[in-house]
This record gives C-alpha cells, structure tokens and sequence, in this order.
C-alpha cells in the first residue's frame, strides 16, 4: 500500500490556508485508506477534557500538594548530589596547594624558638595591653 503525499495546506477561493492538526491527522488517514472516527480515538477525548477546568476535589488538590513538596525534595536532593559530586576532588586539591605553597615559602614562616625570644610578637601581650587600656578608660 503506497502513501500518497500530503501537505498541511489546502488550496481554497481565498488563496493556500493551513489546515488544523485535526484535519491533517484526518486528511492523511483518509489518503492511506485507514479512516479514523473522532469519537473512537482517545486522543481527542484527552484534548476535549483539556479544554474544561477541573472541578474542585480536596483529595486531587491534597495529592497534588503532597506531589509538589516531594519533587520539591528531590529536586533539591539532586542539587545536592550534583553539587558534592562536582567539588569532590576539590578538597584534596586544595590541601595539595596548600602544602605546595608552605614548601615553597617556608622561609617566611618563624620557628617557635624566635617567637619566644621576641615577645613583642605574641599575641599575649597585644592582649594584655588592650586590658590595660580598657581599665584606664
């Protein structure tokens, strides 16, 4: 059985119009000789529903409501993952930077020994003042 081409469009006294979905959709069926009755197929049931407003129904407005706070859930569990899954490795680059730079410049830091002998660099004196001035005032 061959398929005769068809196009959305009609030739009418006005000019070329497009033709709805529905009518494509019974249009082609007709050409490839398998008729569909708008009545027998579900999909027009399903389209005609649409087109009302649902009624009111605690049980549906409950449900739906229930729905709405687990998919909040789970989106916000999905955040989650994708977040930890992506900062994995983060941490241990970081302590693996950190340990470069303190290899590096390690001449920077002073040893206790120095800290001892120098005492104006404790912060037990820094303190110690700050009391001080704060019983004077």
């Amino acid at each position: 059985m061959q398929c005769k081409s068809f196009t959305g469009y009609q030739l009418s006294s006005v000019g070329i119009i497009r033709l709805s979905r529905f009518e494509i959709t019974m249009a082609k069926s007709e050409a490839n000789n398998k008729p569909i009755l708008a009545e027998d197929d579900a999909t027009f049931e399903f389209e005609r529903k649409r087109n009302r407003p649902e009624r009111y129904d605690r049980h549906v407005a409950e449900e739906t409501l229930k729905a709405i706070k687990k998919i909040d859930k789970v989106r916000v569990d999905r955040e989650a993952r994708h977040h930890a899954k992506r900062m994995k490795g983060k941490k241990a680059q970081v302590q693996k930077e950190a340990a470069k730079e303190l290899e590096q410049s390690i001449h920077m830091v002073k040893a206790p020994a120095v800290l001892q002998k120098e005492h104006s660099l404790t912060l037990q004196k820094v303190y110690q003042k700050q009391t001080e001035d704060r019983m004077v005032e």
